[in-house]
This record gives C-alpha cells, sequence and structure tokens, in this order.
C-alpha cells in the first residue's frame, strides 16, 4: 500500500511547521474586560471571606519557595481548603473569580517588574511561588524575559489558580476557547521535555565519554520534547474543534520519528479534507512520511 502511494502522490516536503491554534484577540479582550470588571465592582475592598483565602492562598504558594515540613505543607493546605469552602458558602463562584481577576492583575505586574529589574520580589513570590525557577528550568525565560506572551500568561496563571484552589473541576473557573488556543500555541511552539526527564538529562549529559553518548542523549532528550509537544496537540484538539489535529499529529509523528503514524493522521486528514488550504502540502507530507516509513522497514 505505501509503495503504490508513493508513485502517486506530489513530491515529498519533510513536514517542519505545526499548525498553531489561532486565539481571537477580539474574544482573548473581551475576557480582560469582564475581569477589570470584576476588579472594579469590589471597589478595591475585598470581604473577610475572600481576604482569608487570599491570603492562605499566599501562605500556600510561598511555601514552595521555603524548605517546610510535611506537616506545614499539610497545615497550609487545609487553611486554604477551608478558607475557599467559606468563602464559597458565601460569596459563591463570583466573588471567588473577583478574587481571580484581582490576584492574577498583581501576579502580572509582579511580573513585569521582574522582567524590568530581573529581581524576584516577594509579590511574585507569594502569587506565583516558584514560577521563575520552574520557567527558567524548561527555559522559557531568556536572561529576564519571560517568554510567555501576556494572553498565555494569563491562561496559564489562572488554571494554576484554579488548581491551587481545587476548583479546576468547576464549569464557572474554566478557561475560554480563546484562552486555551493562547496558551497552547505557546506550548506547540515551545515544547520541553517534563521535569521528570530534565535532570536526568544534565545527569547524563556531565557523565558522558564521548561524542556518540552526546548525540544519543541529545535524541533522547529530542524525543521527550516531542512527546510532550505531541500530549499537547492531542490536548487542544480534545478542546477545540477548528484545530487541524490529524495535520498537526501528523507533523508531530514525523519530527518524532514515528512515520507509520505519520502517514495514518496525515491520510485521516486527507480523507476529511480532499480540498482545502492544506491539501497539496498534505500530500508532499505524505509522500515524505512514507519515504520514511519505508525505510525503517
Amino acid at each position: 500500500m505505501l509503495v503504490v502511494a508513493a508513485f502517486v502522490l506530489p513530491r515529498a516536503a519533510d513536514p517542519e511547521e505545526i499548525p498553531l491554534p489561532h486565539p481571537d484577540g477580539r474574544a482573548l479582550e473581551q475576557t480582560k474586560k469582564e475581569d477589570l470588571a470584576r476588579i472594579a465592582e469590589a471597589h478595591g475592598t475585598l470581604s473577610p471571606h475572600l481576604l482569608n483565602v487570599g491570603t492562605a492562598f499566599r501562605t500556600f504558594l510561598h511555601l514552595e519557595t521555603e524548605r517546610v515540613t510535611t506537616a506545614q505543607a499539610e497545615v497550609a493546605r487545609r487553611s486554604l481548603d477551608t478558607a475557599v469552602r467559606n468563602a464559597a458558602a458565601v460569596e459563591g463562584a463570583k466573588g471567588l473569580l473577583t478574587l481571580r481577576a484581582v490576584q492574577l492583575a498583581h501576579f502580572l505586574d509582579a511580573v513585569d517588574a521582574f522582567q524590568a529589574s530581573g529581581k524576584v520580589n516577594d509579590e511574585l513570590l507569594d502569587l506565583g511561588g516558584n514560577f521563575v525557577k520552574r520557567m527558567r528550568d524548561v527555559g522559557w525565560i531568556r536572561d529576564h524575559e519571560v517568554l510567555l506572551p501576556p494572553d498565555a500568561q494569563r491562561a496559564a496563571y489562572k488554571i494554576m489558580w484554579n488548581q491551587t484552589m481545587a476548583l479546576d473541576q468547576a464549569p464557572e473557573f474554566a478557561l475560554t476557547l480563546d484562552e486555551n488556543r493562547a496558551l497552547y500555541a505557546f506550548y506547540i511552539s515551545h515544547p520541553i521535555a517534563e521535569s521528570r526527564h530534565t535532570d536526568s538529562f544534565s545527569a547524563r549529559r556531565k557523565e558522558a565519554k564521548d561524542a556518540r553518548q552526546c548525540h544519543d542523549i541529545a535524541l533522547a532528550e529530542s524525543a521527550a520534547r516531542e512527546s510532550w509537544r505531541l500530549d499537547k496537540i492531542r490536548r487542544v484538539g480534545a478542546l477545540d474543534p477548528e484545530y487541524p489535529l490529524q495535520l498537526a499529529l501528523g507533523v508531530g509523528q514525523f519530527r518524532a520519528h514515528n512515520y507509520p503514524a505519520s502517514v495514518e493522521a496525515l491520510r485521516t486528514y486527507q480523507r476529511a479534507h480532499e480540498e482545502g488550504p492544506y491539501a497539496s502540502l498534505v500530500q508532499s507530507y505524505m509522500r515524505a512520511a512514507i519515504r520514511e516509513a519505508e525505510l525503517g522497514d
């Protein structure tokens, strides 16, 4: 089947660029306006219940940056959970969304201050925990420039906030489709090797004795990045009905050197899109994937 197809398809072109999700800028602006409206409606004052949540949240995140005992971490976790439950009972989702908007605004200001000075202030530690360290570890900070664009920063912070507050399953706190698009566009264009692999790659590079070993480590690290990227492609494909999932998987699998899977994904995409902006490109990609799959047989 692969051999026959190889004579029918146009000239091969190795897949390079993975299609990215396209957020609607107007929709993102509307979401920002809604967050700003929540802050304005609070008139600079939060209820005691929301202030308790905010304080517990800051305490819990700041502990990320310190050496603490398991008991201390558990006390902070229970305090936060109790504060969230009490606030939710009185203020409901609306109040907690206001708190999220306020803390998001303060966090973004703290990130801007870090980018201007290169110094991590207490506000950034309180509202982001080890944000700067995590971003440095994965290469998403260059010097003191945070590579995540502002819209991706906003989306990433909301996800972290929701998870920390244990509200990530509550539909009222879910990100909009375009917030997810903005974040996943960054993820797909800036893949990383997961933190559980990063230390092992660093250690292996230090112990490498020759160029061959260094080459093998580089290949393994690249494979880890492509695996991470494929996971993000699948996730955004599940969220975004307009995202060309099978095309992205076809390119991603090619980059991961899984050529039969690349052929299958590209063929699936082609069957559903015989005409369209990617039609001729997909055929060229498929020929390249078929070529590589046959070489591996």
